[in-house]
């Protein structure tokens, strides 16, 4: 590691091999880089002060996080090689996102994707319009969601069936804020949907209620597309604790996230709002509040 890069507090670095790591980095970005054999990255670091992680379109099998004590986000984003991209050991780890697009990124198991994050908190899970690259895993999903508070589900493709995804609320009891967003995505998006049916929504316990969401967030939402009247009127029916924000263009994760900004297909008029507002309403006996961004 060169003198200047001793006290470094952030590198980022780009399709070049970055074999050592420097003990003062807090912040470390790799874009496109690969090892020789494309094998596995061993990042055991006790004495590390990282707390921020990005990898983005680097060709290494599996990066393995050992030991890091003070990592608290990690963005993973379009691995290019097949399989799992990372594994962990001893982390701190609070914050974790998961952007994929290959088409050879599929069968993994949330499980495995999360084994060792026993902290994590905040997860953001994003498909980018293409395959569903989660496999289904039953009640095994609990002990691995059971902590997370904040679920961020981005990048389905905008017509695909949504409810399938309340099996993951389902198995995150303490989840306060689901954030989805959907993806317009292009015309051979569409072939994608017959290669996503792993998922049921015939999964869903209907007796359970999500006791802990207190804010749905909707990115993407077009008024004429029933798998979005459908999704959000099952969130509003199994969610009785929703709370209203008086100020939501100001703090809207799902209109304004730094992870994945979404463009909004709302109503453009006072007629248009109310009659979605009655769709979403029809036959529920307790006042719900819904807000246009």
């Amino acid at each position: 590691m060169p003198v200047a890069l001793a006290a470094a507090a952030a590198v980022a670095v780009l399709s070049l091999l970055f074999p050592r790591s420097c003990d003062q980095l807090q912040h470390l970005t790799l874009y496109y880089c690969e090892l020789r054999d494309s094998s596995t990255l061993k990042l055991d670091m006790p004495n590390s002060k990282l707390r921020f992680v990005e990898l983005n379109s680097c060709y290494v099998k599996t990066v393995e996080f050992l030991c890091l004590p003070k990592l608290e986000q990690l963005y993973c984003d379009s691995w290019r090689l097949s399989g799992a991209p990372l594994s962990f050991g001893f982390l701190a780890l609070r914050n974790y996102a998961l952007f994929a697009t290959s088409r050879i990124q599929s069968g993994f198991k949330l499980t495995d994707l999360l084994h060792g994050t026993a902290n994590v908190q905040d997860i953001a899970l994003d498909f980018q319009g293409e395959v569903i690259w989660i496999t289904p895993e039953g009640k095994k999903l609990r002990s691995a969601l059971n902590k997370i508070t904040k679920l961020f589900l981005h990048g389905i493709y905008v017509k695909f069936d949504l409810l399938w995804t309340l099996v993951l609320l389902e198995s995150a009891p303490s989840v306060k804020v689901w954030n989805h967003a959907c993806d317009e995505g292009t015309e051979n998006r569409k072939q994608l949907s017959e290669r996503n049916d792993l998922w049921d929504a015939a999964q869903l316990d209907g007796s359970i209620h999500y006791l802990q969401l207190e804010r749905l967030e909707f990115g993407g939402f077009n008024q004429i597309i029933r798998e979005h009247l459908d999704f959000i009127r099952a969130i509003i029916e199994r969610a009785p604790n929703l709370k209203s924000k008086t100020d939501p263009c100001e703090d809207c994760e799902a209109m304004d996230n730094p992870i994945y900004p979404s463009i909004s297909m709302f109503p453009q008029n006072n007629d248009e709002k109310i009659t979605i507002v009655k769709q979403l309403k029809a036959g529920m006996n307790r006042p719900v509040e819904i807000i246009f961004c």
